[in-house]
Order: C-alpha cells, then structure tokens, then sequence
C-alpha cells in the first residue's frame, strides 16, 4: 500500500477510517493548499458583481447610475463606488495574504 496522502498514511497506521480519519489529519492538511484559490475566488467574484447589473439585479453600481440620473451628476456616485470597490478588493487581498502566512510551514516552504 502506497503511502503518499494523509488518509492512506492514518489507513496504514491502522487507526480507523471516516470522521476519525478526517477532523485531525486531511481536514488540516487540506486547508493550507486550498486557501490562496479560494482567496482568489472571492477576490473575483467581489470584481465580478458590477456585471450583474447587466441582467436587472441593481447592486451597487446600479443604484450609483440611478442616482446620477436622478441629479445629472454621476462623477461622485460613481467615484465612490469605485473607491468603494477598491478598498474591498485590497482589504480581501491583504486578508488572503495574512491568512496564507499564518498557514504557511516554517521556513517558507509550500505545499
């Protein structure tokens, strides 16, 4: 029996199998490598939601452009929709990040 993974690695230590084998060994082992895709994921799909606007579901970017043609002044709502995105995306990318460095092996190695 090969053992290259965590679960065969607990199989072959003859420690059971099922929820055992999953809360304190694949669970762990799984988080590190999944977090910069799942970080990415998010990040996009934060950038992702002004084109929603283009089937009729009015979020931010929307309720911005009605705003503007209700005064004729869409520089400012538009603008701080903008920044407002901005801001997510960087505060979302620099959560990622820390997240990653706290789950990252000694000595900076990857998975």
């Amino acid at each position: 029996m090969a053992l290259n993974t965590p679960w065969s690695g607990y199989q072959g230590l003859v420690l059971g199998g099922g929820a055992e084998v999953a809360a304190p060994v694949v669970v762990p082992a799984g988080r590190r490598p999944i977090v910069p895709a799942l970080g990415n994921r998010f990040i996009a799909m934060f950038k992702d939601t002004p084109m929603l606007s283009t089937i009729a579901i009015v979020e931010m970017l929307g309720a911005a452009k009605i705003l503007g043609s209700e005064t004729f002044r869409y520089l400012e709502p538009l603008t701080l929709v903008g920044i407002y995105f901005l801001i997510m995306s960087l505060a979302a990318a620099w959560g990622t990040r820390r997240l990653e460095a706290a789950l990252a092996l000694p000595g900076g190695r990857h998975v």
